[in-house]
């Protein structure tokens, strides 16, 4: 097991992203390699289906990773994919959690890591996530930190009653 790496909020502030990006979990420094074409094309696809929903409906704002949430005073993180429904202007990090996060499972993610981060998100407020598996194709949707209520495959449709009306094929992800 590696040490972790442990930082204060000012030193993680003062990190500069160029190669990499980086989240605060409980003051342990996490390390996110930059993804692939792969995963940025899911994130791309997701994101502007949120976008184009939000726009037309109102009401929130979809963000990809480079956004912050505060979430605790030593964890600061980033889903893939989020969307907030209240206004929270023109800042560099949002405090409390997203109502919707996103994650795309790429080969660096551990199911521990993983359902940790969930966790964090649920704590904090938000009120489902998605975990997207681009090698089986699916999206599990977690409507608590106590594991997926439903798997859906590649044949079906990501929905919400959090964004009335917004529908998306799956297929459509990949």
């Amino acid at each position: 097991m590696s040490a972790k790496t442990l930082i204060s909020v000012e030193e993680f502030d003062r990190l500069e992203e160029k190669e990499f990006r980086y989240e605060l979990d409980e003051g342990e420094l996490i390390t996110l390699t930059r993804p692939g074409t792969d995963h940025g094309r899911i994130e791309r696809r997701l994101l502007m289906v949120l976008q184009t929903y939000l726009d037309v409906h109102g009401g929130g704002e979809a963000f990809g990773p480079d956004i912050l949430f505060v979430l605790g005073p030593n964890t600061k993180r980033a889903p893939d994919v989020s969307v907030v429904l209240r206004d929270v202007g023109s800042v560099k990090e949002i405090a409390g959690a997203p109502d919707i996060a996103a994650e795309i499972l790429s080969p660096s993610n551990t199911k521990k890591g993983m359902q940790r981060k969930l966790a964090q998100f649920f704590a904090s407020g938000s009120k489902l996530a998605w975990i997207i598996d681009p090698q089986t194709r699916t999206v599990e949707v977690w409507e608590s930190a106590v594991g997926p209520s439903r798997i859906l495959l590649e044949t079906e449709r990501l929905e919400t009653p959090l964004l009335p009306g917004f529908t998306h094929p799956i297929a459509k992800l990949f």
